[in-house]
This record gives C-alpha cells, sequence and structure tokens, in this order.
C-alpha cells in the first residue's frame, strides 16, 4: 500500500463495545498520520468516559459515633456514568472502625439515587476518642471523580482517671506498719501500652511514700495497687498533712493527675498546768494558774481557755498562743480566774478547760477552781448526834460570814415527846458571828424503839433555814424468855415463850436462832411484834436432832432484836437428852490373882 491509511478495531457485539466504553468504527476514515513507513493507523475507538463529583450526604461536617455504636451518611453521583456499572470504594484507616458496605455501584440511571454507607464501632475498655476518615474513590466503570473523604469521630464512652478512694486517711506519728492507699485507673490504657502513674509526697518530712511509681496493662488496669504510706516521728506537737499527688507520666493520655490527703496525727502534745490549788471567794481576789506545753508546735498553735460554768467563774483570757518564737512552748503564759457573786449561800466550784484549737494535738487539761460564797449562812456542825433517854447531846452552829445586822436563829425539835432542844433560839451579830452550842435532851418513853429527831434552824431573811438529825437510843427494850428450864429429848419437841419489856413504836421483827443446829432446831425463825401484843407471849418450839453418839448435848437460843427495837440479845440453853442405848459398866474393886 503506498499511501497510509487508518484501520479501527471493534467488538463483535456493540452493546459490549459501549459498555467497554468505545465508540463503534465508522465506516469513513480520513487517514490522519499514515505514511509510506506506516501505512496504516490502528485506531481502536474513541474512549467515553463522563467526568463529574461523588456526592456525600450531609456534604460537610464530622459524622459523629458513640462507641458501641453507628452512624451513616449517603453517597450519590453529581452526573450519568458512561457506563452501566461504576464502582466506588470506601477506604477506613482505624482498626476501631468499619464502614459497610465498602464498595457502592451506581449506573446510568441510578447514579442520583443516595446509597447509605452505615460507620461504627466496637466498644473497648480505653478512654481513648478515635478519629478517621473515609475516603470515597472511584475504582472502575465510565466515570472520573476526585477521591472525597468523610471525617468520623467515635465518641468513647470511658472516662479516663485514677480512683483512689475517699475515706479520710489518719495515721498516728507512733505508727510503725505502713498504710496502704489503693489506686486503680478508671479506663484501661491503649493496646500494648503500658500507663505509668507517678507519685509524688508533698512533705517527707511527715511521711514517706512508696514506691514512686505505679504501671498499669491493659489485663490490671482495674485491680488495685498498693502505695504504702509510713509516718515519721518528729519533735513537735502538731499534726501534719501530706498530700499525695498521682500524676499519669505515660501511657494515659488527657487525664488529670489527683491528689489524696493524708493526716499525721502526733502523739508528742501535751498541755500541761500547773498543780497548785485554786482557791478564790466571791467578791475576793482573783485567782491564777499557769500553761506550758510539753512538746513544741511546729509553728503557732492556738489554744481555748473556757470555764465549765461561767455563773461561778471566768477565765482570762479566752485564748493563749504558743509559737516558735516569741511565745515559746515551755514558757508559763498565766490565766487568771475571776469569781462571781450570786445570790445564793452556796460554795461552789468550777472547771476551767484548756484545749487545742489549731496547729496542736494533745488532749484537753483541766483545773478545778473552788469558789467559796460570801453571803451569810447557816453552817451546822457535821458529826452525827447519838444519845440515851435522859441523856443529851450537842451540835453547833455558826453564820460562814458576818451579817449586816442581828440574825436570830429559831432552834426548835421535831417532836418534843423525845427530844428537847435549848436554847430556843440563838442572835448573831455582825461582831460575833461564831458557833453556838445547842444542846439536845432525850426524853425518856415507854417504848423500846430508837427514835430520830429532826433540829429546824430557821433563819430569817434571805439566809436558807438548816436541819440537824439526832438519833436517841432507847432504854425500855428488853426481851424475855420464860424462865423455866427446858429440856427436849432427840426427835421430840419443847417449848419456851418470849414477851417484850417495852412496847415497840411499830411493828418489831426478832429472830430465833440456834446456836447448833446439828442438837437443836428452833421454830419459828422470826418473831413479831406490835405495840398492842409487845406483852403477849409467843411460843418458840425446839426439836432435838437425833444423832449417832450416845451423849446428852446443850445448845443457846438466841432472840435478837433485828428492826423496830433496842434491846440486848435474849438467850435460853436447853439440854438436849440421847436417846440412844449405851452400856453403862459399874466400878468394883478385886484383887487379881493369877
Amino acid at each position: 500500500m503506498s499511501s497510509g491509511g487508518k484501520m479501527c478495531f471493534e467488538y463483535d457485539s456493540d452493546t459490549t463495545q459501549t459498555n467497554s466504553g468505545y465508540r463503534n468504527c465508522a465506516t469513513n476514515f480520513n487517514c490522519g498520520s499514515g505514511n509510506n513507513f506506516n501505512p496504516f493507523e490502528i485506531l481502536y475507538g474513541e474512549a467515553i468516559i463522563n467526568a463529574g463529583n461523588i456526592v456525600l450526604t450531609p456534604a460537610t461536617g464530622t459524622l459523629n459515633v458513640n462507641e458501641g455504636g453507628s452512624a451513616t451518611f449517603q453517597v450519590h453521583l453529581s452526573t450519568a456514568s458512561a457506563t452501566d456499572s461504576t464502582v466506588l470504594t470506601l477506604a477506613k484507616t482505624k482498626a476501631g472502625v468499619t464502614v459497610s458496605p465498602t464498595t457502592l455501584t451506581f449506573s446510568k440511571t441510578n447514579y442520583s439515587t443516595k446509597q447509605t454507607v452505615t460507620v461504627s464501632s466496637g466498644d473497648d475498655a480505653d478512654h481513648q476518642d478515635i478519629s478517621d476518615t473515609i475516603t470515597v474513590s472511584v475504582t472502575s466503570g465510565g466515570f472520573s471523580a476526585s477521591n472525597v473523604t468523610k471525617a468520623v469521630s467515635v465518641d468513647d464512652d470511658e472516662t479516663g482517671g485514677i480512683t483512689v478512694p475517699s475515706a479520710a486517711i489518719v495515721i498516728s506519728e507512733s505508727r510503725t506498719q505502713a498504710t496502704s492507699l489503693s489506686v486503680k485507673l478508671n479506663s484501661a490504657p491503649l493496646p500494648n501500652t503500658v500507663a505509668q502513674i507517678r507519685i509524688t509526697n508533698s512533705d517527707t518530712g511527715a511521711a514517706t511514700v512508696q514506691p514512686g511509681q505505679l504501671s498499669f496493662r491493659t489485663n490490671n488496669w482495674n485491680v488495685n495497687n498498693s502505695v504504702r504510706i509510713r509516718p515519721v516521728n518528729d519533735a513537735d506537737g502538731t499534726d501534719e498533712t501530706v498530700t499525695i499527688t498521682l500524676t499519669p507520666s505515660s501511657g494515659y493520655p488527657g487525664v488529670a493527675a489527683v491528689t489524696k490527703q493524708v493526716t499525721i496525727q502526733d502523739d508528742d502534745g501535751q498541755i500541761n498546768i500547773s498543780s497548785g490549788a485554786v482557791e478564790i471567794t466571791e467578791g475576793g481576789s482573783n485567782g491564777t494558774f499557769t500553761v506550758t506545753l510539753g512538746a513544741p508546735p511546729a509553728s503557732s498553735a492556738s489554744f481555748s481557755v473556757t470555764s465549765g460554768d461561767t455563773g461561778v467563774a471566768t477565765a482570762s483570757p479566752t485564748t493563749l498562743t504558743f509559737n516558735t518564737s516569741d511565745k515559746p512552748y515551755n514558757t508559763a503564759q498565766t490565766v487568771t480566774v475571776t469569781p462571781v457573786d450570786d445570790a445564793d449561800q452556796s460554795d461552789e466550784t468550777a472547771t476551767i478547760t484548756v484545749a487545742a484549737t489549731s496547729g496542736y494535738r494533745a488532749s484537753n487539761a483541766t483545773k478545778s477552781i473552788s469558789v467559796t460564797d460570801d453571803d451569810a449562812r447557816l453552817e451546822v456542825s457535821s458529826a452525827s448526834v447519838s444519845f440515851a433517854e435522859d441523856s443529851t447531846g450537842t451540835f453547833t452552829v455558826a453564820l460562814t460570814s458576818a451579817p449586816p445586822g442581828n440574825v436570830t436563829v429559831t432552834v426548835t425539835s421535831g417532836d418534843t415527846g423525845r427530844a428537847t432542844v435549848s436554847p430556843s433560839s440563838i442572835t448573831f451579830t455582825s461582831t460575833d458571828w461564831d458557833a453556838e452550842t445547842v444542846t439536845v435532851t432525850g426524853v425518856d418513853d415507854d417504848d423500846g424503839t430508837d427514835d430520830v429527831v429532826t433540829i429546824t434552824l430557821d433563819a430569817p431573811g434571805t439566809i436558807p433555814d438548816a436541819t440537824k438529825q439526832v438519833s436517841i437510843q432507847d432504854d425500855d427494850g428488853q426481851i424475855n424468855i420464860s424462865s423455866a428450864a427446858v429440856n427436849v429429848v432427840e426427835e421430840s419437841t419443847a417449848t419456851f415463850t418470849v414477851t417484850l419489856g417495852a412496847k415497840p413504836k411499830t411493828n418489831a421483827t426478832f429472830s430465833v436462832t440456834s446456836g447448833d443446829t446439828g442438837v437443836v432446831t428452833v421454830s419459828p425463825p422470826t418473831l413479831t411484834f406490835s405495840s398492842t401484843n409487845y406483852n403477849d407471849a409467843q411460843t418458840v418450839t425446839l426439836t432435838g436432832v437425833d444423832d449417832n453418839d450416845q451423849s446428852d448435848e446443850t445448845a443457846t437460843i438466841t432472840i435478837a432484836a433485828t428492826s423496830g427495837y433496842r434491846a440486848s440479845n435474849a438467850t435460853k440453853s436447853i439440854s438436849v437428852s440421847d436417846d440412844d442405848a449405851r452400856v453403862e459398866v459399874s466400878k468394883y474393886n478385886a484383887d487379881m490373882q493369877k
């Protein structure tokens, strides 16, 4: 062939030719580039590819996915494909993100139909959010477009953090064993990562902390690790607060440090109060005592000074301060106590308490204050007064302070049939309020009962009355036992009778006891007499006790007043004849011959 030419090849099927993206060959070709050396130009047909865009819905913004959940977006083409099958591929980059489906197919007719893509995330134990990008690209078909991307953010449902117990940690300074602080993580570290938690201590002079670092992995992040805390025993008397800080140093990003405060209770503190008694009088001078500390405070320490009864005595100052400079712990500070003048006539006591309020640990210290009343009142001698009928007893009465004028005290007996008093009145003056003697005389009555009589001292005005009880021992009481001798045989009974020599004031009881219950027993064990039957004989029954020996015996029966009567004990000797057979050998003299 002498001139150039053009040759076109095509598929046998027009449909295949078109779907392959090429035109059919034309019937006439103008030779374009053939020449004598290359007479034929091979033409495969003109390629047909439509250009357009991959359209995402929503077009912009980040697709947010909750961990363990899913979210969707949609994809379509802006123009029809030149072929009946255009394939898009969807690719992600992070292991925690899943895309479904991973391919989309569009035809000439459904190019504008939105197809849904689902993005999901698995639930893991860490707290890290995931950021990923989904890339959509054309992989085949008669369509050309630039790749488009969709940003994806996975919101993790775990919250990172360091967990320590909320309960307060208080350690005595004298404790020798370590106290444990439990530590764990709120979420796992990332796979193949070790979370390192650095541990620091704010005051190594108060406590030591070990170890300096804790490590957590994906298999033990939620298991407690222990931080060991040991107190340091110092010389001061002040509690200390130590702050332990736990800071993620690596492998656990985005988590803030946490702190735990530990209180070290001091064991050296002591409040010392001077030992001398403090005794003050209403309207008189103040009293004082001093305060020191047994150990120094770490810096400055405050102490409250309070009165347990400000109606009796007040204390000043109400606050004491000790420090390490101008108010040393071992320099005495003075507390002044002022008595309060009240309207009553009683001596009183008040307790002053010194308590640490800040900067120091020590038990409270107290001081008892005696306050003598300055109001005149009757003062009766405290010794007991006891005497017999027809005898006398005495006691004294005085005023505790000088009265403003004459004070006449009336003295009366609560029962003049039992006791009388002398004098019947006593007068005290502003120059003479010393003790005066009151004489009480017992009245001889006809009963056999001791008496108690109350003597009343009636003072005028605001001076309270006073009383004195006196005991009068009766001299009429007597227990009478029938005089006849009493002999009783073993396993037999006998009797005697009992009366009283004087009547009791109320019912009087008497015990009846045998001196040897192996010889004789008594019945009843108790006798009761009244003011109406005291001279009526009451019978005591005696029963001889059978024993194994052959001896006659004696026993003593005792009648004793137990209540409501004064009398000496009365006794009765009882002979008890033995009832056991015995051999009686007569005595004789004989010459003994061989």
